[in-house]
């Protein structure tokens, strides 16, 4: 997996009301799961660049994540950043404050990397 992905899962999603709640381009995927939007895929290595990325994303769009989250059949949002980072990586308030109020979860799918104490962004 490359980039950072916002993921919204559940079971019997109403996939038409999803289409229509999802304004969110070409980098948009929807299946029988749910939904899929690569959110910073540029530089997907750097855990930093995705984070900034995540934290425009969720400002920008907190209207139709809101509705996103209402989807009937809706009942996990998550953020899913990949790349590499130390045993201990801090994640920046905005993005953590953000991300709780539209009820996203944050994951990293990490490529660990113990050379560095501590990273944060």
């Amino acid at each position: 997996m490359n980039g950072c992905r916002l993921r919204a899962h559940g079971s019997r999603i109403d996939l038409n009301h999803l289409r229509c709640v999802t304004p969110f381009g070409p980098e948009t995927a929807i299946d029988d799961e749910g939904v899929t939007i690569h959110i910073e895929p540029k530089r997907a290595d750097c855990l930093g660049t995705q984070v900034a990325g995540a934290v425009v994303f969720l400002a920008r769009h907190h209207d139709a994540l809101v509705r996103l989250a209402s989807t009937p059949g809706v009942s996990t949002l998550t953020l899913d950043f990949s790349g590499t980072v130390s045993e201990r990586t801090v994640m920046p308030a905005d993005l953590v404050a953000l991300a709780g109020y539209l009820g996203i979860g944050l994951t990293i799918s990490p490529s660990l990397s113990t050379d560095q104490p501590g990273t944060s962004l």
